[in-house]
This record gives structure tokens, sequence and C-alpha cells, in this order.
């Protein structure tokens, strides 16, 4: 059974330390123009308005020590806690986002890392919900943190925070910094070769 006290034993074990001793700011990963929005996402605003309201200022959080424990404790506690299921193995129908309990798909990890981080003072404008290509090409969904160092990626296929541009991953969509009800898609031209150096 996955408890309290072995979360914090694997804290203890899998620290990856603190983004803040990073020096090199990259570019921000930067949008096109407005698209639609995701279908599963339309469907979860009108069961959860409160989560799809847009809270706190609309720029970069400062990455400090706090905040850097802040992305690293909530992507690692919702991994961990969380099992991956598919919707259609949970709810029976496709592309139903949820805020999940004990299991879910990429997009309800994203869900609920963003509403904790919230929850710790983050503003919505600074969690984005992001849409991506995998490494198979599959449709994906993962958490953007933008911050003073980056935008940083939290991914419930791992514990690593990565920046954007350190991911395999293709950027399509996500939702805007100034309203969490608008949709951005990118104009991501970079090779594959060039996604997957060292991190």
């Amino acid at each position: 059974m996955r408890t309290l006290a072995s979360f914090i034993v694997l804290l203890s074990i899998c620290g990856t330390g603190s983004g803040t001793e990073r020096t090199h700011v990259p570019p921000p990963l930067t949008d096109n123009s407005p698209t639609s929005s995701p279908v599963g996402y339309i469907d979860f605003c009108k069961h959860f308005p409160d989560e799809c309201v847009a809270r706190g200022a609309e720029g970069l959080v400062v990455l400090t020590e706090q905040t850097w424990k802040d992305l690293e404790e909530v992507n690692a506690i919702v991994n961990y806690f969380i099992s991956f299921e598919m919707d259609l193995t949970l709810y029976g129908r496709d592309e139903l986002w949820m805020l999940p309990e004990t299991a879910g798909d990429c997009e309800d990890f994203v869900l609920l890392k963003r509403k904790y981080l919230i929850g710790r003072g983050w503003p919505t404008g600074a969690l984005l919900v992001t849409v991506v290509l995998d490494e198979f090409d599959s449709g994906h969904a993962v958490l953007l943190a933008r911050t003073t160092s980056g935008d940083f990626v939290l991914d419930n296929k791992n514990n690593s925070l990565r920046r954007w541009y350190e991911t395999v991953y293709r950027f399509q969509k996500r939702q805007s910094f100034g309203d969490p009800n608008q949709w951005v898609d990118f104009n991501d031209t970079r090779s594959r070769t060039q996604d997957t150096g060292s991190h």
C-alpha cells in the first residue's frame, strides 16, 4: 500500500537537487496563434468550473529554493500516489478529464498537479496544461511551469523536472497564460536529434 510515510522515504531517495543552481536561462516556449480547446478540457470545465478560473498574476514565477521544492514535491507525490489507467478502462469512454483520486491518465495527472500547485500559491498563468506528441508520436499531456529560470515540464512518465527543450516531445498547444480557457498552438520546428541530447 502506498502511504505518506513510504512517500517521504521516496523523496529522500530520489530528490533531484535545486533547479536554482542552473544559471543559464533558455528562451521560453513561444506560442503561435489561438486554437481550439481540447474537448476533454471543455467538458472538465463544465463539471469543475472553479478549476478553470484565472487566479493570480500572469507573470513568471521566480524560481527559488521553495518554488523549486513545490514543483519537485507535487510532481513526485502525484506520480507516486496515482496509478496510470486509460479513460476507457476507468470510465468506459475516451477523453474524460478528471481530478483523480487513485488512478487516471496523463491529463488527469496534469490537472491534479495544477490544483496542488495553485493550492501552494502558484498563479494559473504559470501552470499551463499542454498537449504534446511523445517519442512515439502519440498524444500526451504535461504541465508546463513558467519560471524566471525557464519553462519546466512536469510529466507523469518520470519525476525529473526538465525544461521544455530537454524533452523529446513535440509541443502542439497549451492554455494561454492570460486566460486558462483560451488555447494557443506552437510552431515547434526542432528535430528529434536536437531533443534527445544529454539532460
